[in-house]
């Protein structure tokens, strides 16, 4: 089965066994009570869809009632902790689901750098000033460079 990175660093942000490489391919992490939660992925599909296929067929009764079985479990657990502890788990597997369909999306970024050179001339006017420092500029005389930085800025628009 094949994910990708982004894919990949999701599932181990919100698993704490993932295990894709093999035919036997599954998700495992505990819910806040401590129960072990498998996810099993079958061969053909994507962790995606056996996330969505495993939310789909997730009982609440039924997991309650297969925990319930075990002393240890009833000892420590009343019905209302395991059902909002296992609300808890589809709300964390539905997160989980909603991060891995967020599409990336092209941008464009467009980076503004600002130099700024205060520059001493004698001239009868402001005009005139402004020419001097004009010509110069012009005929390269004043070259601005990193030592002249005053600022940068950063502008994101939706790449068309």
């Amino acid at each position: 089965m094949k994910t990708n990175k982004k894919e990949l660093e999701i599932l181990e942000k919100y698993f704490d066994y993932v295990k894709l490489e093999t035919k036997d391919a599954y998700l495992e992490t505990w819910t806040n009570g401590g129960v072990d939660m498998i996810v099993y992925i079958e061969e053909s599909e994507s962790p995606i869809q056996a996330l969505k296929r495993y939310l789909k067929n997730f009982d609440i009764d039924e997991e309650i009632e297969l925990y319930r079985q075990g002393k240890d479990y009833r000892d420590n657990f009343t019905i209302t902790e395991s059902v909002d502890d296992f609300r808890n788990w589809e709300k964390y597997i539905q997160k989980c689901i909603d991060e891995l369909e967020q599409k990336e999306k092209d941008y464009i970024v467009i980076i503004t750098e600002t130099l700024t050179r205060r520059v001493n001339v004698k001239a009868c006017n402001q005009d005139e000033a402004e020419e001097k420092v004009r010509k110069q500029y012009e005929n390269e005389e004043i070259v601005l460079d990193y030592n002249d930085f005053s600022s940068v800025s950063y502008e994101v628009q939706n790449a068309k």
